[in-house]
């Protein structure tokens, strides 16, 4: 029994005793190396996060045989929007709204894709017809909703060069020439009366 209690102590004493005994000093060589690696010591770097971007014609599913046209386009816009809510809710009081509108070929998305990289990381883009003061009015009551600040892109365009790009593209991608110029008769340029702090006016892109 005695033997066995010296050996438990032993065993108790072999355990604990690093603890106790002094940490071996670093030659002045290891010194040297371990100063250099904590100045040289580096993390991973994450890829900048880039603003958002939403534009309802993403949308759009193809379809060739389209019986419900209208239905289709309704449900883009609304998972556009419910895009925007999320993206607007993150965003908060930090973020911003920049509302690229205009009228139909004036180069919305172009002037987005050319000009985001300019914004900080917490702008929200939302790339869309909208028009007309009406149209406009979900959006800024999302972005009220949230806290975020909203400014204006308007992209200026006249018929005939909207015309001209409309011819230019793919028949399946053309509107009506009707359509074209009806829209020329309800734009109206964004305002801070609407609840915009800023609105600026740019040509056309593309």
């Amino acid at each position: 029994q005695l033997r066995h209690d010296v050996n438990k102590q032993r065993k108790h004493i072999c355990t604990a005793l690093p603890c106790f005994l002094p940490h071996p000093q670093p030659t002045p060589l290891q010194s040297v190396f371990n100063l250099l690696s904590t100045c040289f010591k580096t993390t991973p770097t994450m890829e900048p996060k880039m603003p958002v971007h939403i534009d309802p014609d993403t949308y759009l599913a193809p379809e060739k045989d389209d019986n419900y046209p209208i239905e289709r386009i309704r449900k883009a816009w609304d998972a556009a929007y419910a895009d925007l809510e999320n993206a607007l809710r993150e965003a908060g009081a930090q973020g911003q709204l920049c509302m690229v509108c205009g009228l139909s070929r004036s180069g919305k998305t172009t002037w987005v894709k050319n000009n985001m990289q300019h914004y900080p990381e917490n702008t929200v883009f939302f790339d869309a017809a909208v028009p007309a003061r009406q149209h406009r009015t979900r959006a800024l009551q999302l972005a009220k909703q949230y806290g975020v600040p909203a400014s204006a892109v308007w992209m200026e365009i006249d018929v005939k060069l909207a015309l001209k790009r409309n011819q230019e593209l793919p028949d399946d991608d053309q509107l009506p020439e009707s359509t074209v110029r009806h829209a020329f008769t309800f734009g109206e340029i964004p305002s801070t009366s609407e609840g915009f702090i800023k609105v600026e006016k740019v040509p056309a892109q593309g």
